[in-house]
């Protein structure tokens, strides 16, 4: 499969696509993906913040081990539920559109969609393995406090020129995502490029000006 097709001629690779019975194993590989760097930045985090506040008396150790892998396995879970609601937010949309595709066809196509956002996810990872030492400051100053914790890290972000960059990508590859997701579900629901971008777009701008009002709270 063309990964350069999925990501800069949608038009042409789901138009491909739906004329095949192509099964659902690359999509799922493409969220996967995602989850695994998800996972991998969670137990980043828990990793590195979870054992201070055990020191702190806050945590027994078994607790924090538990609460490490716990939240690391929900990570990856994650997007797969994420794929799943997505799918059925935009089959739930197009019915009020004059759509005719099924349900198992909208999820696969996508699934597609989720590629540009295994950039953005490797890029967060980075970032946040970046600002660790920031966090473990905060974690140290709040003193088991979670509120004052988060304040804490929030006045880390403030300005921070990492964590600036990382949520514009991340917002970069959303947006590509979307576009995406724009042909994925022309084709799976077989609607017009309008009303599919009508389909798309409204869930997920909603989404995106929440990104963008997080972008806003660290500048």
């Amino acid at each position: 499969m063309d990964m350069l097709k999925i990501l800069f001629e949608p038009n042409k690779f789901f138009g491909e696509e739906n004329e095949q019975e192509s099964g659902i194993k690359m999509p799922f590989l493409i969220v996967l993906l995602n989850g695994i760097v998800w996972m991998a930045t969670t137990f980043l985090v828990m990793d590195v913040t979870l054992p201070i506040m055990g020191l702190e008396g806050v945590l027994p150790a078994d607790t924090i081990t538990f609460v490490i892998l716990f939240s690391s396995i929900v990570s990856l879970i994650m997007i797969f539920v994420i794929w799943l609601i997505s799918t059925g937010v935009f089959y739930l949309i197009s019915c009020f559109f004059e759509s005719e595709g099924g349900f198992k066809k909208t999820f696969k196509f996508v699934g597609y969609g989720f590629l540009p956002m295994i950039f953005a996810s490797i890029i967060n990872f980075a970032s946040t393995f970046a600002m660790l030492p920031a966090m473990k400051n905060a974690i140290q100053m709040a003193r088991g406090d979670p509120v004052l914790m988060e304040t804490l890290m929030m006045e880390a972000m403030q300005g921070d020129p990492i964590a600036i960059l990382s949520s514009v990508i991340g917002i970069v590859f959303t947006v590509w995502g979307v576009y995406i997701w724009i042909f994925a579900i022309q084709y799976a629901r077989g609607v017009s490029l309008k009303n599919s971008m009508i389909i798309v777009g409204v869930p997920s701008t909603i989404y995106v000006i929440y990104l963008m009002h997080g972008l806003i709270g660290i500048i």
